[in-house]
C-alpha cells in the first residue's frame, strides 16, 4: 500500500475517534481491502483486525482483538528468525519516534506456517497531536521473499568455490582491496596466509580419479576447524588456499599458520601423509593489493625451498 493510501486510512481512523458514522466508514474502508490492517493502542493491544488480516493470517477479528501484539501469538520475526516483538518491533518504533516505519517480516499463520509480509506502520494521533496508537498494514510478500532468497543463494554460489565451498578466486580478488580500504580508514590490521599443499601436482598424478578433489575438500575442512568465524578462507588455485585474518598482526598470524601446518601434518582425515607450506605477511597503511600478494608469495616460496612443511613470514621492508 502506498503512502497516499496510508494517509487516507490514518485520517479515516482519526475521524472514527469522535464520530460513530465515521467508525462505520472506517471499518467498511478497511474491510474492503485485500491488505491486512490492524490497529493497536500504545500498549500494542489489538483494537481492530480487518478481513484482509484474517485472510492472510487465519485469525478472525474475534480471535485477534484484545490480544497484545507482543503476546507471541503471531510470532513476528525478521528474515534471520529473530523475534521482533522483543526489541525491534516496528509498531513500538512508531510509538517511540512517532514516525512511519516499513519492514519486511514474517507472521506465523494460524496453521503454524510462516508467511512473508511487507509491513507499513503509521502513527495514530488525537486532536491534540498526541499519539494514541498505531495502524499496521501488511500484504503478502511471499513471492518477493522467494525472489530475495533465490538471489541470495545465487550470489552465494557465485562467491564460492564449487568443490571446497570456500571463497572463490574472483571474490578473493575483491576482498583484499576492501580490507586495505578498511585498514586505511580505521587502522584495523589484517594479515594474509598463503598455503600450498606440498608436491600436490606430483601426488595428484598417482591418485585415482576423484581422490585429488577429495584431498582438497578435506583440506578446506581442516582450515575451517582451525580458523575463526571472522577469517576468510578461499581457494586461490589448484592446491593453494588463501586465508585472510581480520584484526590479526603478523605475530598472531604466524602462530595461526603454525597451527594450520600442524593440523595438516597430523590429520587422520587425509589418507596420505600430506604436509603444507605456508607464507605469511601483514598489510600496512601504504600497502597495495599487489604488494601484499608479492610478499606472501615470496614467503611461501621460501617455505617451499626450505623443504616444505614449514611457515615463513615477510614484513614489508623485507620484500626483494
Amino acid at each position: 500500500m502506498d503512502a497516499n493510501n496510508l494517509e487516507i486510512s490514518r485520517q479515516s481512523a482519526l475521524a472514527a475517534e469522535n464520530q460513530p458514522a465515521g467508525l462505520v466508514f472506517f471499518k467498511q474502508l478497511f474491510d474492503s481491502l485485500s491488505d491486512g490492517v490492524y490497529i493497536v493502542d500504545k500498549e500494542r493491544k489489538i483494537l481492530y483486525w480487518n478481513r484482509g488480516a484474517q485472510a492472510l493470517t487465519g485469525y478472525s477479528q474475534d480471535e485477534a482483538a484484545g490480544r497484545y501484539c507482543n503476546s507471541g501469538v503471531f510470532n513476528h520475526t525478521d528474515g534471520a528468525g529473530c523475534k521482533l516483538c522483543e526489541g525491534n518491533c516496528p509498531l513500538l518504533k512508531v510509538i517511540e519516534t512517532q514516525q512511519p516505519q516499513y519492514k519486511r517480516m514474517f507472521f506465523r499463520h494460524k496453521d503454524r506456517r510462516c508467511i512473508a509480509v511487507a509491513m507499513h506502520c503509521m502513527p495514530l494521533k488525537n486532536e491534540r497531536d498526541e499519539i494514541v496508537g498505531v495502524v499496521g498494514m501488511f500484504r503478502d510478500a511471499s513471492e518477493a521473499a522467494a525472489l530475495d532468497d533465490a538471489y541470495n543463494k545465487l550470489r552465494e554460489l557465485s562467491e564460492k568455490d564449487a568443490l571446497t565451498g570456500t571463497t572463490n578466486r574472483r571474490q578473493l580478488d575483491k576482498i583484499i582491496p576492501d580490507q586495505l580500504r578498511l585498514l586505511k580508514r580505521s587502522g584495523i590490521p589484517f594479515s594474509v596466509i598463503l598455503l600450498d599443499i606440498d608436491r600436490f601436482k606430483q601426488i595428484k598424478k598417482t591418485l585415482c580419479r576423484g581422490e585429488g578433489d577429495e584431498i582438497l575438500v578435506h583440506f578446506a575442512q581442516i582450515l575451517r576447524r582451525q580458523c575463526r568465524g571472522s577469517d576468510i578462507i578461499g581457494r586461490f588455485k589448484e592446491g593453494m588456499f588463501l586465508i585472510l585474518l581480520r584484526q590479526q598482526n603478523l605475530e598472531l598470524a604466524v602462530q595461526m599458520a603454525e597451527r594450520l601446518r600442524i593440523a595438516v601434518s597430523t590429520s587422520r582425515q587425509l589418507r596420505r601423509n600430506l604436509t603444507a607450506s605456508l607464507g605469511v605477511t601483514e598489510a600496512t597503511f601504504d600497502d597495495t593489493t599487489a604488494g601484499v600478494m608479492k610478499r606472501v608469495t615470496q614467503a611461501l616460496h621460501r617455505a617451499r625451498t626450505c623443504g616444505g612443511n614449514r611457515v615463513e613470514s615477510l614484513e614489508p621492508e623485507t620484500v626483494a
